[in-house]
């Protein structure tokens, strides 16, 4: 039996599996194995990569930071590997798009259009969710169609927003507009102007394409979670602190906090809860300016201060 550090509950040893507490879509593999462990059950692991790290990965915010932060380590040199984020700008309100889907735009490398039809989802809960409930993106019958038009005819960019735009859309039907495609590349097709939905889809990109090289203002809806950081930054203070002290971690007050606020849905029941620290969106850290000396382009930072006045262990 063991007991899961996320939850305190007591289960046997087959229900636990391997949890990276930096989330993996963010370069958690990459981390040493204080990064890592086996002490967490599958249930708060599923809650943690849904709802919890998924809420921030996926989010407005989130997205655009990788995106911006990915080009510091574009490879030149190699546009096979220049496989890049795109950048989520929002969901199109377009009149002729059905009631039951949802268009969403994004930017690709060097500026390419992207536009990804699927199906809507039911109620808010994805709401702040790029792409909408991460599940049915790993399904091809909930995927989508996803089209995608190039801004560049340079071989380096014209490969680099197309493997960008295969890696991020792997399951999703992909349609290239604006290019010719070589009998190799099996991944994409061209629109069938005789398929009705494919001819709307392609109607509703084109009346966005075209109001863009018009100088016209196009309006897009998105929904930003203001708070998409602190269920995350409550699960890292968790687990950073059992990794650090132990078991005796766990059983201290403040550990009974954090494992409540990374646990909790509720925006306004979370904010009551006595959480030490500075969110994603909250200002600088102290000491002030920290954060500007320690930044690093294309890369997260966790900056963990030592507080000598306070001790959880009395």
């Amino acid at each position: 039996m063991k007991t899961c550090i996320y939850c305190g509950e007591e289960n046997d040893e087959s229900e636990f599996s391997d949890e990276h507490i930096w989330p993996d879509a963010l370069g958690g593999d990459a981390l040493p194995n204080f990064w890592r462990t086996d002490d967490v059950c599958r249930k708060c692991n599923s809650l943690s990569g849904l709802y919890v790290d998924g809420a921030f990965i996926k989010g407005w915010a989130g997205g655009a930071e990788r995106a911006t932060g990915a080009l510091e380590y574009l490879p030149v040199n190699d546009p096979g590997r220049a496989v890049l984020p795109l950048n989520y700008i929002g969901k199109l309100p377009d009149p002729n798009i059905p009631v039951d889907e949802v268009a969403e735009y994004w930017a690709g490398p060097c500026g390419a259009n992207v536009f990804h039809f699927r199906p809507a989802d039911e109620g808010d809960r994805w709401a702040t969710y790029a792409s909408g409930d991460p599940r049915k993106m790993k399904k091809a019958a909930t995927a989508g169609r996803a089209y995608i038009a190039l801004t560049s005819s340079d071989s380096f960019w014209v490969l680099a927003s197309l493997a960008s735009f295969r890696a991020h859309f792997k399951k999703a039907t992909l349609f290239v507009t604006n290019a010719s495609i070589p009998p190799e590349w099996t991944a994409f097709k061209k629109p069938d102007p005789g398929d009705p939905v494919q001819a709307r889809d392609v109607s509703v990109l084109s009346t966005m394409i075209d109001a863009g090289r018009n100088g016209k203002a196009t309006r897009l809806d998105v929904v930003v979670q203001i708070d998409s950081d602190s269920r995350l930054l409550a699960k890292l203070g968790l687990a950073v602190g059992y990794k650090t002290f132990g078991a005796r971690f766990l059983a201290t007050d403040y550990a009974k906090t954090l494992r409540s606020a990374f646990r909790e849905p509720d925006l306004e029941k979370r904010r009551l809860l006595p959480v030490r620290g500075n969110g994603y969106l909250q200002g600088p850290l102290p000491p002030r300016g920290i954060g500007e000396i320690l930044k690093w382009p294309g890369a997260w930072v966790l900056i963990v201060n030592r507080v000598d006045d306070l001790s959880i262990f009395r």
